[in-house]
């Protein structure tokens, strides 16, 4: 499901809105942090955030250390 970063916050206790505004920037800038890349949506001027592709994305970089 898609959720504003506040309402993602809202929903999960970890990782907060300044977090998830860090990894998504950062996704745009490093390869390394591609996974992350396709949970993160912007529509105009907003960021949305699927919740269950973030987790697979977080149990992916676990997984293999974000290398490709």
């Amino acid at each position: 499901m898609l959720l504003t970063l506040k309402q993602f916050s809202e929903k999960y206790p970890w990782p907060s809105v300044t977090g998830l505004r860090n990894w998504y920037f950062r996704s745009q800038k490093h390869r390394h942090l591609a996974p992350l890349k396709k949970c993160f949506k912007k529509v105009g001027a907003r960021v949305l955030v699927d919740d269950v592709e973030f987790f697979n994305a977080v149990s992916v970089l676990n997984d293999d250390g974000g290398e490709e």
